[in-house]
């Protein structure tokens, strides 16, 4: 079993969230995550708040996974930062590889930093 890696995110808002990680194994070795069937990364105002998430992404729409580094990446455009109706909250990453076994690869704070620009 893997621990969650617990890493703090900053999203701007009215700005695109590109965030990439590698995950790799203590030899360095990157996963290759090319074949994992479905991802999943959610935000929530607190760790018990109720559906829908302040924020939801999957793999296809907004997760890319590869063979290669950066193997993970996250995305949304400026307009989907800008509807974000929370300050902060929690987060976890999850991955399903090809055999079914879900993976929290990671989890943290989410901080949204408002924007002047309308």
């Amino acid at each position: 079993m893997i621990q969650p890696t617990k890493y703090d995110i900053t999203i701007y808002k009215n700005a695109t969230f590109d965030q990439t990680f590698t995950w790799q194994d203590d030899a360095g070795n990157i996963f290759d995550l090319s074949s994992y069937t479905a991802a999943e990364f959610q935000v929530r105002s607190s760790i018990e708040a109720p559906d829908p998430p302040a924020i939801s992404l999957a793999l296809g729409t907004g997760i890319t996974l590869a063979s290669i580094a950066p193997n993970i990446s996250l995305f949304m455009d400026a307009t989907d930062t800008e509807a974000i109706n929370i300050a902060s909250g929690f987060y976890n990453l999850t991955l399903v590889d090809s055999y079914g076994i879900t993976t929290r690869l990671l989890e943290g704070k989410v901080r949204i930093s408002p924007s002047v620009v309308r």
